[in-house]
């Protein structure tokens, strides 16, 4: 399984943050940049040039958006969590999703800090 589809750098709103500064983090929305590549078999694409037989990018951005939007999390670890939870749940061809989440708004000291992982259907 080496094919994937890829979402780079998909730019969500979201309230999120923890520890002495947590409340004033979630007071306001922040910017997260979010990648996902979105492992499956792709054969079955290969020949059909059927959407069906294929990870709809749009989806994926779809549940990441709507998840990002939908409640206030303290960490990024739950936030990618969900949102493979969902992918999985929706998008039955996916087996693996290697995810990246940054968050700019933390401090000015540096670009961004962050959060990847890896998830595996059988192992969410």
């Amino acid at each position: 399984m080496q094919s994937f589809v890829e979402v780079k750098d998909l730019i969500v709103q979201t309230r999120i943050g923890c520890g002495p500064f947590g409340d004033a983090e979630r007071a306001n929305p922040q910017h997260l940049s979010i990648t996902m590549k979105a492992y499956f078999d792709a054969h079955p694409s290969y020949t059909s040039d059927d959407l069906q037989d294929t990870v709809n990018y749009m989806e994926l951005i779809e549940i990441a958006r709507n998840l990002s939007q939908e409640k206030e999390r303290h960490l990024l670890e739950t936030l990618a969590f969900d949102i493979a939870k969902q992918i999985f749940a929706s998008i039955q061809l996916v087996e693996m999703i290697d995810f990246h989440v940054k968050k700019y708004s933390t401090t000015p000291e540096c670009k961004h800090v962050g959060f990847s992982t890896k998830f595996k259907r059988d192992t969410i």
